[in-house]
Order: structure tokens, then C-alpha cells, then sequence
């Protein structure tokens, strides 16, 4: 468990920067990724005691096409779960294979402990991989996300991301295999997004991400102008979003996304 190239699990104010992965097979049983087998940071103990843990990441890395990550459950092409942290500008080109909760990013994406949001940010997966789960859920982007069960004031943010990857299994989505919502509050909140996959749904099973100006499209170029000014819009929201704060210093963003999508014949493209 807990298996990548770069580190089994970082926590802590771990960074994880700029690790590209080629030629290569990853290969775990549960919890396994190209990159790190999980990204971790908490805010508070099970027990209810706060600790001042960092926010770790996963920042500009990538995976090959000559790539292959295989594993049973929880298995990303970036790092096998996520929980509260921040998995950004990565980009996966390797073929992911699992049994259940299989993405082309991350196999777990959850929020974890109060107000610790997780994030995968301007990330891509791209037409190059197959995702494919073998007996389960499968996603573009995360094979499963989830708020927090104790902690219903998290989120779940999946903001700027691509997905082109072939999908294999009985229960695909473009963006989520399994969404599960807890305490009235969303699964997730897929935003500024698009999916180029021979699907219509960003998820397979369980509860409805908020879908904010994304788009699952046959071609890229399907998307237009309008649209990208929307999507613009959207990233503009999510950097001032009041669920988008630190739980220490409410007055400070956790996370903001400078980049926009500048519009092109054949697709947006973000800069």
C-alpha cells in the first residue's frame, strides 16, 4: 500500500515538484500512484484535537505514455489518493488499471479534517492513457470523491482540468467514478472543466457534483467563445469563494488559480 516513485505518502507541508515519470510500471496493491501513493493533510486529530499540520502537494509533475500504473483500489495516475491537499499542473499520459476508485489524476479525492478542501487543479489526463477499472468505478480525473463525513463544512474541488482519456469499465464518468455526498453537501464542485470522452455524465454512481461552466464535448473545438468567458468566470468565483478560506486565517484564500482559458479553433487553452 501507499506506493509511488516519488514517496509512499507525503504529509505535512510535503512537496512534491516537478518528478516526471517515463518507461516505467507502478505497481501496488491499494493506494497506488505514478507519483505518490497518497497526499495528506489534516487539521485535526480523530480524536478532536487540532494540529497545525501544513497543506502538502503534488505540483507539476507528469507520467509518459510508456507508463503503466496498476494497483486493486485507489489508483491515480498522479497519486492514488488525496486527502485535503493540492495535486496541480500535473499531467498524465499513462495507461491506470485497477480493480475499483480508478482515475486518470487520482483514485481518492476527498476533503479531509475541518475545513482541509482538497484540490486538483489545472491538471490534465490525456487522450494518450486508458483509465480502466476492472471491477468498479472509474473516473477521468478521480476514481472517488467525498466531503469529510465528521466535517460537512469542506469541499471537494476538481477547478481548470481536462480529461481525453479512453474509459474502460461498467461505470464510467468523465470527471468521477463514484461521487458520495455527505451532510447535504455536494460530492464535489467541477469547475471550469471539460471532458472530451464518448461520454454525456461527469459521474458514474452515487451523488451529483456541483457542475459549474464545465462541458463534456465529442471535440474540443465544440467549445466556444461564450463558453470559455464562462469558464473564466468560474475560476474568478472559486479564488474568492467563501469555502475556498483557511481555517486559521479566514481572511486569507487557501488556493487561487491565476491562469485562464484563452479561447482557439481547436479548443481552450489554458495560460
Amino acid at each position: 500500500q501507499l506506493v509511488g516513485v516519488a514517496v509512499g505518502n507525503a504529509q505535512n507541508g510535503f512537496v512534491v515538484e516537478n518528478i516526471h515519470v517515463t518507461n516505467s510500471t507502478i505497481e501496488g496493491t491499494n493506494t497506488v500512484g505514478a507519483i505518490t501513493g497518497r497526499v495528506y493533510h489534516r487539521t485535526m486529530l480523530s480524536s478532536g484535537v487540532e494540529v497545525a499540520e501544513k497543506m502538502s502537494s503534488i505540483i507539476n509533475c507528469s507520467t509518459d505514455q510508456n507508463t503503466t500504473v496498476k494497483g486493486g483500489s485507489n489508483v491515480g495516475g498522479i497519486t492514488g489518493s488525496n486527502y485535503g491537499s493540492i495535486v496541480a499542473y500535473c499531467v498524465n499520459n499513462a495507461d491506470v488499471i485497477g480493480k475499483d476508485q480508478v482515475g486518470g489524476i487520482a483514485g481518492i479525492h476527498q476533503s479531509y479534517t475541518y475545513n482541509t478542501d482538497a484540490y486538483i487543479l489545472a491538471c490534465q489526463s490525456t487522450d494518450k492513457a486508458t483509465i480502466e477499472a476492472t471491477n468498479g468505478n472509474v473516473g477521468g480525473i478521480a476514481g472517488y470523491t467525498r466531503s469529510d463525513v465528521n466535517h460537512p463544512n469542506t469541499r471537494v474541488w476538481i477547478v481548470a482540468t481536462t480529461c481525453s482519456s479512453k474509459l474502460v469499465g461498467s461505470k464510467r464518468g468523465s470527471f468521477i467514478g463514484n461521487a458520495v455526498k455527505n451532510h447535504g453537501q455536494y460530492s464535489a464542485c467541477i469547475t471550469a472543466c471539460y471532458a472530451v470522452t464518448d461520454l454525456n455524465k461527469f459521474y458514474a454512481s452515487s451523488s451529483a457534483p456541483l457542475i459549474e461552466a464545465s462541458y463534456n464535448v465529442a471535440s474540443a473545438s465544440e467549445i466556444t467563445e461564450a463558453d470559455v468567458q464562462a469558464m473564466n468566470a468560474a475560476i474568478e468565483a472559486f479564488n474568492v469563494s467563501s469555502d475556498n478560506v483557511d481555517y486559521y486565517n479566514p481572511t486569507m484564500h487557501e488556493v487561487t488559480l491565476a491562469e485562464r482559458w484563452v479561447w482557439t479553433a481547436n479548443g481552450p487553452v489554458l495560460q
